[in-house]
């Protein structure tokens, strides 16, 4: 079974510089990933963060996901639908197996600390360094008289999301790999006055899955935003027709041969869909094609679908029956990060000159962090 661990990529590592991390002694490493609440997930969500967090829940490991709910208004939308997208997304990540009981799941919302603390790294972030994230650059860039300061200061609130809990490790996607060496260079600047007041965290970039494409657009991340190729993201709601409608119209080409080839990148993105279904790599997938077409490589993706999403769409339609049934399930995860994230945000208020000196009296956060129990 596909694990996370640290990536050592020459991708990564090459956005990182070298900063000296603090001292620290920890029971557990911990994880903190979020997934903004855009409402159901869809198959790109689900192998590029979801399956890997079920699949590393464990005792070896304190892991905090959030639905990062603050995050989702950066795009304008009525409440209503604010409410509904951050049940939905709640509702999916309980569907695809992640466990109250193993990890602590909440909503970012929920914990007050995220804003006070986005507002105090906000004076170690520097106006010339979030104009360079590529993010703000592709979503918001050339709309600068229109764009909002939620969007703009993103990946500060990302930061706080992070440091709040004194992650060890971070899994993203290649695309986020930017926004957490932002994280690291605010965290330092901030131990650089106060030591171990944060540790420093480390992205984990999954090898396999972590950028599914979209099936009418194989050269674009999925993703539900992309209004044009729509019927090219599979929803971990559809049902079996609907899936196997989208997977047999995905975008090829006309060679008709099973190749892993950038110049196939339609091709490419279906065989990278059964690598991460069935943790495989690309040459044993194209040994058990070899010698077959299109028709044979896009059938083995809808059962695999098929079978993976069946149970989950199931669960998600339990779970919105009685939305009352999400809010009770995660209800101890989310006094746990209120718990923590107090905990960090009273001795960062201390370091910056706010609140009782008596906060930094005891160990700094950065030390103190894995050793909370939570009882789960």
């Amino acid at each position: 079974m596909h694990q996370l661990h640290p990536s050592s990529g020459a991708e990564v590592q090459s956005l990182l510089r070298p900063i000296t991390c603090p001292k620290v002694t920890s029971m557990k490493p911990r994880y903190l990933s979020g997934i903004q609440a855009t409402g159901t997930p869809h198959i790109g969500n689900y192998l590029g963060a979801i399956k890997n967090w079920v699949a590393s829940q464990n005792d070896e490991t304190d892991a905090f996901y959030m639905v990062a709910d603050l995050h989702a208004i950066t795009v304008q939308m009525p409440a209503d639908e604010v409410r509904r997208n951050r049940l939905e997304t709640m509702a999916g990540l309980l569907a695809c197996g992640l466990d109250p009981h193993k990890v602590t799941l909440f909503f970012q919302s929920d914990v007050r600390a995220h804003c006070e603390m986005y507002w105090l790294l906000g004076s170690k972030a520097y106006f010339g360094e979030l104009q360079r994230m590529t993010q703000f650059k592709s979503k918001g860039g050339g709309k600068q008289d229109v764009v909002s300061l939620d969007l703009f200061a993103y990946p500060v609130l990302q930061a706080a999301d992070i440091l709040l809990y004194q992650a060890d490790f971070v899994p993203v996607g290649h695309d986020q790999v930017q926004h957490i060496e932002l994280t690291r260079n605010i965290a330092a600047r901030c131990n650089d006055s106060s030591p171990d007041l944060f540790k420093i965290p480390q992205p984990v970039v999954p090898t396999v899955g972590a950028r599914v494409m979209n099936l009418q657009a194989p050269t674009s991340k999925m993703s539900k935003s992309d209004r044009a190729a729509r019927n090219g993201v599979i929803m971990l709601t559809d049902d079996n027709d609907t899936i196997k409608t989208k997977v047999m119209r995905a975008v090829t080409d006309s060679e008709n041969r099973i190749a892993y080839s950038g110049d196939q990148p339609g091709v490419q993105n279906l065989i990278e869909i059964i690598c991460a279904l069935t943790d495989s790599a690309p040459d044993e997938v194209l040994d058990q094609l070899a010698g077959q077409g299109y028709g044979a490589l896009k059938s083995f993706v809808v059962d695999l679908l098929v079978e993976t999403v069946e149970p989950i769409r199931t669960s998600i339609q339990e779970l919105l029956a009685h939305p009352e049934d999400v809010f009770d399930k995660i209800s101890v995860c989310t006094q746990t990060a209120q718990g923590v994230a107090e905990g960090t945000l009273s001795a960062a208020r201390a370091a910056f000159g706010y609140g009782s000196p008596s906060a930094m009296t005891s160990a700094p956060p950065a030390l103190q962090a894995n050793h909370h129990h939570s009882g789960r």
